[in-house]
């Protein structure tokens, strides 16, 4: 029988109750029992809680800065959320301290940096509130490592990089008595960059074959016995980094086993497909008309699409970049009829943000001539996000379009607020676009349709229950050909016969589509 993948996707889905488990295992560690116990070693090993946090953390921070965050607006975030609560902790705890001369705050200016950064965590290792100011300057590097990594996925590596330096500070004299002391805090750091490794795989729903299962109990085992052996027979015999790095393997294992008991539960509702089905046989029964049935049908459909699956492709943007002059910028506004352009620097793989039309005019007529100064900040998305979600961030962040960016952080194209909203309602016309048809019928019983089509609506037109992993029509055709396609090409798939009919820069513009003659048959004798 073939054992089940293990889902990454349950990283996210079951946060909470991870954290939960997490919880759980510090409590546990902070349990007292004697050193002779024989479940002394076992409750030692709570220390993996910490582990979780920081490896969560680093998964649910991915999913942040993916939102299309600046530094400056995820820091901030950041900063609101956790820092009151330190700074409440830290007044209850020092202040009193302070005034009875507890011994941790020995100074007014001691007493403010406790306060403020708890410097006496980083100067004289004091251990009281250490998680949260090591959690502070964890986020303080995340959004140039998210950067990174992003722009230059080789760089994953480098929590690995980080295990080197926790050796170093560990072994090397010279440097384990300049930090050696907040060892604590650098044997925790791999850790929470792996999170942020894993954030990519999580979102995009990964999955590890099932059969990895044998491999990842293995490192469990190794992992957790040589952890609590240490604990309980050589404790205080060996440097506690060692057992610190054992629980990076610990941590990870312990989170994908956690999968296999965090499952989903099986889905009793209606699918999808089912709840069409229900909707054409209501149509069917007049109870709704065609417009109504569309709509309804568009609304099931709408949060299975992604924003790759909408994106204007870059390749079709029309964008300004900063040192076009302004005549330049009136006449592309002007060609083109937009209300909104981008506005890039050298490349549209550097994006400055959006110039609006009205703004544009505003400066003109006012004899402005910095551009800067109407530059909006525009909105940076994955192309796996669901376009339900990205509805929802730009009315939050009242934008009307978004970059969409893929892996390298190279820009894909953009989405707009109609082009989602077309997914619901059907092609919106104003008066100053040409009414094109998409498929158009031809007199002698063939289609023409548009290069840019979404494939799945051109099979569905011809009624072709099939699933391709490309997005367009233009896309379906390259894949058919084999071949960057020329005018002229020809090929048949799926009981059709397609001629492309027209390109432009190595992209299908327009094919022409006729049902497939049938092959003639052999006669029998």
């Amino acid at each position: 029988m073939r054992i089940k993948d293990i889902e990454l996707a349950n990283i996210s889905r079951y946060r909470g109750e991870l954290m939960g488990m997490a919880m759980l295992f510090v409590v546990l560690f902070h349990v007292g029992l004697p050193r002779e116990d024989a479940f002394f070693g076992l409750r030692r090993i709570g220390n993996i809680g910490v582990d979780m946090f920081l490896f969560l953390s680093g998964v649910g921070l991915w999913f942040s800065w993916t939102k299309g965050q600046q530094a400056g607006r995820f820091l901030l975030r950041r900063l609101v959320r956790i820092y009151p609560a330190w700074f409440v902790a830290a007044c209850a705890f020092y202040i009193p301290d302070f005034i009875h001369h507890g011994g941790h705050s020995t100074s007014l200016i001691d007493l403010i940096g406790d306060i403020a950064i708890n410097w006496d965590f980083w100067l004289h290792d004091e251990l009281t509130f250490w998680y949260i100011p090591a959690t502070m300057m964890l986020y303080l590097f995340t959004p140039a490592y998210l950067s990174l990594i992003i722009r230059h996925p080789i760089y994953r590596w480098l929590p690995i990089v980080m295990i080197m330096w926790c050796i170093l500070v560990q072994y090397v004299t010279p440097i384990h008595q300049a930090v050696g002391h907040l060892e604590i805090f650098w044997s925790r750091v791999p850790i929470y960059f792996i999170g942020l490794n894993a954030g990519k795989a999580v979102q995009e729903k990964q999955t590890l074959d099932g059969t990895s299962i044998w491999m990842i109990l293995t490192m469990f085992g190794m992992a957790f016995a040589s952890s609590v052996f240490l604990e309980q027979v050589r404790h205080g015999e060996f440097p506690i980094f060692l057992e610190r790095m054992l629980y990076i393997p610990l941590t990870v294992t312990s989170i994908l086993l956690l999968n296999r008991v965090f499952r989903p539960r099986a889905d009793t509702g209606m699918t999808g497909e089912e709840l069409k089905v229900m909707v054409d046989e209501v149509q069917s029964g007049g109870s709704i008309d065609e417009h109504e049935g569309e709509l309804i049908r568009s609304a099931i459909e709408f949060n299975d699409l992604d924003v790759e699956d909408i994106l204007t492709p870059r390749v079709q943007v029309v964008a300004v970049e900063e040192r076009d002059t302004l005549e330049e910028i009136s006449d592309k506004f002007l060609q083109n009829g937009y209300s909104r352009m981008l506005v890039y620097r050298h490349t549209i793989d550097t994006l400055l943000g959006v110039i609006h039309e009205k703004d544009f005019y505003t400066l003109l007529h006012e004899g402005g001539m910095d551009l800067s100064a109407i530059i909006q900040e525009v909105p940076c998305v994955p192309t796996g996000m669901k376009i339900s979600a990205l509805l929802r961030q730009l009315q939050r962040d009242k934008a009307h379009l978004a970059a969409v960016v893929d892996e390298f952080g190279g820009t894909c194209g953009i989405v707009t607020m109609e082009d989602i909203l077309e997914e619901l309602v059907g092609e919106i016309w104003d008066e100053h676009d040409d009414v094109v048809e998409d498929i158009r019928p031809l007199p002698d019983g063939g289609f023409c349709v548009k290069g840019d089509v979404r494939l799945d609506d051109m099979l569905e037109f011809f009624h072709i229950d099939k699933e391709y992993d490309v997005v367009s029509v233009g896309g379906w055709a390259q894949q058919e050909l084999g071949a960057v396609p020329q005018t002229g090409d020809r090929f048949e798939a799926e009981g059709l016969e397609v001629t492309i009919t027209a390109t432009e820069m190595r992209r299908v513009t327009e094919i022409l589509v006729r049902p497939a003659a049938d092959e003639p048959r052999e006669e029998r004798p």
